[in-house]
């Protein structure tokens, strides 16, 4: 029975399409953890460390494969069951499934991460999506990014404690040696307003893994402290809760998008990065959803809009755009505008555009610093 299982597991893998280098590496393990003695629960340990995309066991057999890179990322799509449907969304329908326990910083992401700027060099993503030898993988690629961060939501919910997703986000942090999450990057892509609205003042706020240069991103709404994702939107992470269709929207257009590229943030040098690549890879992408991409059209009479940053870079004499993030420095920055009332966020959100220009093209200094300059009669 010990032998035929480990058989059966092998055969099953070989199936899956892995090539013989990755096969020679499992049984191998498998043969040197199992010698003396083999439970149902120890193969049932195998097979899904073996099946949980994601797990050091899994990553591990992707790095041995002798599969060129592009049939790398087939492969793990393939296993996945993914296939795109009418509605242009992305369906997972196979026998292998994300490791629920692979971390935001794992070594898979990194390394499917470096498989996906190995296959799509020099162009956008969205070009190779209209390329005939590559537009399949293209499109699946791109539309693949949201169950990763699906699974880093989970995990993180799962994982941690705290009364708010953003307490959960903070421990998470604090477990993990030389971890600072990062608030750099600008959200105004993820503060879409309706367009028929007036702009008030950002929603949300995006936080950044540092490690492995921000490819896992998390939207942490400002005042509940959640998480604003897509799947919130269509109903999952959170049961027996009825949204709205403006919640739906709101949750859909400001999600979060984890990072095949490398993304800049406010940094003016980039040793030993390509910058380039983050908008070839994830601003210049293929179609979304056609339930995100339906909100997102400007043509539609009310679209969901994103607001253009408070400077405009070839002139900063000129302003056109109404957006600064509240949050550049993290959970001080978040308490400050949460202590500020709801009837005086207005104001105080525009006097810290006027001092964000003020000291342009000197860095915004976040929202606590502000509030403190304000207190002190300094501005």
């Amino acid at each position: 029975m010990y032998l035929q299982s480990i058989h059966q597991i092998l055969k099953e893998l070989e199936s899956s399409g892995w090539d013989k280098f990755a096969i020679r590496y499992v049984r191998k393990k498998m043969s040197r953890s199992l010698v003396s003695f083999a439970t149902k629960k120890d193969l049932q340990t195998w097979y899904y460390s073996t099946h949980f995309i994601g797990s050091s066991v899994y990553t591990s057999m992707l790095k041995k494969s002798k599969l060129s890179k592009k049939q790398k990322l087939e492969l793990v799509l393939s296993q996945l069951g993914a296939t795109v449907g009418k509605d242009n969304f992305l369906y997972l329908n196979g026998n292998f499934w994300l490791d629920p326990t692979m971390v935001p910083h794992s070594k898979f992401l990194h390394y499917f991460r470096f498989l996906v700027q190995s296959v799509f060099p020099g162009k956008s993503l969205k070009e190779y999506s209209n390329s005939h030898e590559l537009g399949d993988l293209a499109q699946k690629i791109h539309l693949f990014r949201s169950y990763i961060d699906y699974n880093n939501i989970r995990y993180i919910r799962n994982f941690w404690v705290g009364e708010t997703d953003y307490d959960k986000l903070l421990s998470y942090e604090k477990s993990i040696l030389f971890l600072r999450l990062d608030y750099k990057s600008n959200a105004n892509f993820h503060n879409r307003h309706l367009s028929n609205n007036e702009f008030k003042f950002p929603q949300n706020m995006k936080i950044q893994v540092p490690y492995s240069s921000r490819m896992s991103e998390f939207i942490i709404n400002l005042e509940t402290g959640n998480f604003v994702s897509e799947w919130l939107g269509y109903g999952f992470l959170e049961s027996n809760v009825n949204l709205s269709n403006r919640t739906r929207e709101f949750n859909i257009a400001n999600t979060e998008s984890f990072n095949y590229g490398t993304p800049k943030g406010d940094r003016k040098l980039f040793l030993g990065l390509n910058g380039e690549n983050h908008q070839k890879l994830d601003v210049k992408h293929p179609n979304d959803a056609n339930c995100r991409k339906n909100l997102l059209k400007k043509n539609n009479n009310n679209y969901w809009k994103a607001e253009e940053m408070y400077y405009k870079k070839n002139d900063e004499k000129q302003y056109t755009g109404l957006y600064v993030d509240i949050v550049k420095k993290g959970k001080m920055d978040f308490l400050a505008w949460r202590s500020v009332s709801e009837d005086d966020k207005p104001y105080f959100y525009q006097e810290f555009i006027k001092y964000c220009r003020k000291i342009y093209p000197q860095k915004n200094p976040g929202f606590y610093i502000f509030l403190k300059i304000i207190n002190e009669n300094k501005f």
